[in-house]
């Protein structure tokens, strides 16, 4: 069925759909200041204080009318110093085409960040990730000035 931003029923069962499919996948809700759509969060089992975060524009029970906005997964990395920035982030998902194949490319964008997570640098002495600087040297995102290595 074609997706219609304007029928209540057709962003409900996008919201149903959108949360069954992260949930299923170990995603959380979580509350994130300035925010009021839904946010779902898993932590990385890897690297330390990294989680992928999934902006679902789900508001109360059903996705936002707006048919301008779109769903957006990204990896971030707070630090010990409590800061949180993104390190990764996909394309988004436009809400547009069957409703069916909406969540399945929300999925897909979740495994991909995955995939880019599992082949960054991470530290060896606190498992931080590593980025790369403007100069293409690779650091700790924590800093404590161990070189990562994969």
């Amino acid at each position: 069925m074609k997706y219609n931003h304007e029928e209540y029923g057709h962003r409900w069962a996008l919201a149903t759909e959108v949360r069954m499919g992260a949930m299923g996948l170990g995603f959380t809700p979580k509350q994130i200041p300035g925010t009021t759509e839904l946010v779902l969060s898993r932590r990385s089992e890897r690297l330390k204080g990294v989680e992928v975060l999934v902006y679902t524009t789900i508001v109360g029970e059903a996705v936002r009318s707006v048919g301008t906005d779109a769903i957006r997964v990204c990896a971030i990395f707070s630090p010990t110093d409590g800061r949180s920035r993104g390190i990764l982030k996909e394309r988004k998902v436009l809400r547009t085409g069957e409703i069916e194949e909406i969540p399945v490319r929300v999925l897909a964008r979740i495994k991909e960040i995955a995939t880019e997570l599992r082949a960054l640098p991470h530290c060896l002495k606190c498992g931080a990730p590593g980025l790369v600087s403007k100069n293409g040297n690779t650091y700790c995102a924590d800093a404590c000035w161990t070189r990562p290595t994969n």
